[in-house]
């Protein structure tokens, strides 16, 4: 993560703002006092909470390891090409597996596939 200090961050406000929102990536703003804050775009912090969720929801981590575990084997459930279509697989955007209708989670293996790949290139 990028560091700069308070006055820097004053000084080009608009184009810091900008760059964070661009690139998706925090900027840790530092103060003399050696107190610091971060600047993160709405939609980054949002994202990031919902995946301390995931993280922190021992049944989502359960369900998301034993897909990932059939997918591994090939075992699990092949969701028909209809499916997949229905799924929004743009940018960063993830729906949270219980807002799945329908789908036995843990047999849902191309969309955990996502989440797991998702989670891990962090």
């Amino acid at each position: 993560m990028e560091t700069i200090t308070v006055n820097q961050f004053r000084d080009r406000l608009r184009e810091h703002v900008e760059k964070v929102l661009a690139n998706h990536e925090p900027l840790k703003v530092s103060r003399r006092n050696g107190g610091a804050f971060v600047v993160i775009g709405a939609e980054d912090w949002e994202r990031e909470q919902e995946t301390l969720y995931v993280l922190q929801n021992p049944s989502l981590m359960a369900q998301i390891a034993r897909s990932a575990e059939t997918h591994a084997l090939g075992t699990g459930r092949r969701s028909t090409p209809e499916e997949l279509g229905e799924i929004d697989w743009g940018g960063e955007c993830w729906a949270y597996p219980y807002a799945l209708p329908g789908h036995d989670l843990d047999q849902f293996d191309v969309f955990f596939k996502h989440v797991v790949d998702h989670l891990t290139q962090r």
